[in-house]
């Protein structure tokens, strides 16, 4: 640990994600490859995997400047791991002006400024990287926390160094994944987008830019829109499931191919969040299509399907596949 600095500057990330793709841990590792006095914590109640969690690190070589534990509310540097939280969490919600938001997409700028821009954020930088491809490439499975790690090495080198970040990824991980996740940060650098805003000021560590009721917040009906004698039945009203786009969490999607089904109902057995979508003819359920504003992408639906035989090649062609997103 190097020596503690009295005017050393304090650094403070936000991480975003899902439940179940790494963002506490994203943190942890931040804390760990920074070369100083770190804190840093995550919040989440009782929530399940794909719901929005975030996570907090706060660094300084002065450790007085990070010793409390609370939520980080005017971060200079913000990490989205899945950009579909874009739409559910204002993730721009008190970063101060002049910071970098480092977002894991296959969007254009365009569409990032356009959809951050409802939330009217301070002037700041954005970076952007298709970690989702990355990661499906070197680790074969949709963990992001490290690639966004890197993206942020990019924007942040006084942060901490690739070494750094190697080192504490080694200490986290197995070798044989740890081994994996560093190979893949390593050419994130080059394949991170950095899109600067000319009116933006110098970034400041000196200043606290928190500002009133700046939480973050998820655009859900609130308490003072609901009924005081409480709601049981949601029929009439657009709320509960029906309202979350819980299709947004995955990064694959069911498609339907009606030519090869034939309609064994296993899938609708089988899927967890009801997607099959179904239709009554002649007296029978019918499978018709998949509920994508709904599917998360779990595949287990392809996986029960038997298929069908194609009559010319005696190949056979499963009546549901999955579609990557990007």
């Amino acid at each position: 640990m190097s020596e503690i600095v009295k005017d050393a500057p304090r650094f403070l990330v936000r991480f975003h994600g899902r439940g179940g793709q790494g963002a506490v841990t994203a943190a942890q590792l931040c804390s760990m490859a920074f070369d100083g006095p770190a804190t840093c914590m995550p919040t989440f109640g009782a929530e399940r995997m794909g719901s929005p969690v975030a996570s907090f690190v706060k660094m300084s070589q002065n450790y007085e400047k990070v010793r409390t534990n609370e939520q980080v509310y005017s971060p200079q540097y913000v990490a989205v791991l899945d950009d579909s939280l874009l739409f559910d969490v204002d993730c721009t919600a008190g970063m101060v002006p002049g910071g970098f938001l480092v977002i894991n997409t296959c969007r254009p700028i365009e569409e990032i400024k356009e959809i951050i821009g409802k939330n009217n954020p301070l002037a700041i930088h954005i970076a952007l990287i298709d970690a989702t491809n990355l990661a499906l490439e070197y680790l074969g499975r949709n963990i992001t926390n490290t690639l966004i790690l890197g993206a942020l090495l990019k924007v942040a080198p006084e942060i901490f160094t690739l070494a750094q970040l190697t080192d504490a990824i080694a200490e986290q991980f197995s070798p044989k994944i740890a081994q994996k996740n560093i190979d893949a940060i390593k050419v994130v650098p080059d394949a991170t987008q950095v899109f600067m805003d000319e009116n933006a000021p110098e970034l400041s560590y000196d200043k606290d830019f928190k500002t009133a009721w700046s939480h973050i917040k998820i655009d859900n009906i609130g308490a003072k829109e609901w009924d005081l004698a409480g709601v049981w039945h949601v029929d009439q009203i657009d709320g509960g499931s029906r309202r979350v786009n819980t299709g947004a969490w995955g990064i694959s999607v069911a498609q339907y191919h009606p030519e090869y089904c034939i309609q064994c109902g296993n899938c609708a057995f089988i899927c967890p969040d009801f997607c099959i979508l179904r239709e009554e003819k002649d007296g029978k359920w019918e499978v018709v299509g998949v509920d994508e504003f709904h599917c998360k992408g779990c595949g287990n639906c392809v996986e029960v399907c038997p298929g069908k035989k194609d009559k010319e090649t005696g190949e056979k062609h499963k009546a549901l596949t999955m579609r990557m997103k990007c």
